[in-house]
């Protein structure tokens, strides 16, 4: 990138299967659409973020989703006519 102009890629593809023998294939970085919220962006911004939450959150509130799932299980379980308890005791 100079000068902030997204450079021009520019390739040739050659191949005997092609109708020519040959494609010129041209990219222009600034013909893309702009997405204000695109998923890399989301990444950037939230992946700090929640790495730094999770370094510095103490462990049983980091913990809170894995159990709260365990819990539901558990109670899952206690309900006889529930297709996971009757295919662990089959």
């Amino acid at each position: 990138m100079k000068g902030g102009m997204p450079e021009i890629i520019e390739e040739i593809l050659r191949s005997p299967s092609l109708y020519r023998g040959e494609f010129r294939a041209i990219e222009d970085p600034a013909d893309r659409p702009v997405k204000r919220f695109g998923g890399q962006r989301i990444k950037e911004l939230l992946q700090p973020s929640l790495y730094w939450f999770l370094r510095n959150t103490p462990s049983a509130i980091a913990l809170l989703p894995f159990r709260l799932i365990v819990a539901v299980m558990r109670r899952l379980y206690w309900y006889k006519g529930n297709p996971l308890r009757r295919s662990c005791e089959d």
